[in-house]
């Protein structure tokens, strides 16, 4: 999940996922806000989110529907 704003502390290959995922998927990395909107316009709402173990930059997010 990206930060709101970038980060100077978090590594730039943490950035360079999302560029990956652009140019090859056609997708992007998420904020929070990103995922709160998207999963409300689906009708679910996020209740939780927690990084992956480790030093991954990665995150779950859980939702449920409203």
């Amino acid at each position: 999940m990206l930060p709101p704003t970038v980060d100077e502390q978090t590594p730039l290959t943490f950035y360079l996922s999302d560029l990956n995922l652009m140019v090859n998927t056609g997708g992007r990395e998420r904020t929070l806000a990103d995922f709160q909107q998207l999963l409300g316009r689906a009708g679910f709402e996020v209740t939780e989110t927690a990084p992956l173990p480790g030093d991954t930059g990665y995150f779950y997010v859980e939702a449920k529907p409203v």
